[in-house]
């Protein structure tokens, strides 16, 4: 083998390593292998959807729980509804709030969630019927 040709084997090898070395790392975090039975599926709607995407993050007190698995049109109300899952090890009370919120002209929108005070729970499949659509250019929080 002449010099260039065993060099050029030795690049191939070592990228080839660091491919296969990725793939661990790529199929843990990705939803392939995550069992579907730990989450529930819950839906909202909205009048506006705009700057969610499937995929997008489900957050309750900033905290990513979830994410936005489908999103459709409903052709009698023209609502957006939005389909999502959380863990079985939270429970959504039926008062509970969703929204669509950005942080900034430029951020990434995200569905969140506000836990209501009720004592019972919207049922796995179910709606969260009350839904608001925020917008915020600055998330300024302040502590004394």
């Amino acid at each position: 083998m002449e010099k260039g040709n065993l060099i050029e084997a030795a690049m191939g090898a070592l990228v080839l390593i660091l491919a296969v070395s990725f793939l661990p790392f790529a199929l843990t975090n990705s939803s392939l292998i995550r069992p579907r039975t730990e989450l529930h599926t819950f839906t909202a709607k909205f009048g506006r959807a705009g700057g969610l995407n499937v995929g997008s993050d489900v957050r309750i007190s900033g905290i990513s729980v979830g994410r936005v698995i489908h999103m459709a049109l409903d052709p009698q109300t023209y609502l957006a509804v939005i389909s999502f899952e959380i863990p079985k090890t939270i429970f959504l009370p039926v008062d509970s709030v969703a929204g669509i919120v950005g942080n900034g002209l430029l951020a990434a929108k995200f569905l969140n969630l506000i836990p209501g005070g009720s004592d019972k729970n919207v049922a796995p499949g179910g709606t969260i019927h009350t839904a608001f659509r925020e917008f915020r250019i600055f998330n300024w929080e302040f502590s004394f």
